[in-house]
């Protein structure tokens, strides 16, 4: 019991059950996910703003 107490305090996941044939099901414990997400300028640059006048 003290690896799976310390893999918790790791946040980390001991597959412990047989592996299941659903990829969704089985991805769970090991895909984290993640979101991007990128703020355009109102005129569609992000590197170059339109001068000011």
């Amino acid at each position: 019991m003290k690896i799976y107490k310390a893999a918790a305090q790791a946040d980390k996941h001991i597959a412990a059950a047989p592996p299941v044939k659903n990829g969704r099901v089985e991805l769970i414990h090991y895909i984290k996910e993640q979101s991007i997400a990128f703020e355009y300028h109102r005129y569609g640059s992000i590197s170059e703003v339109p001068a000011f006048e």
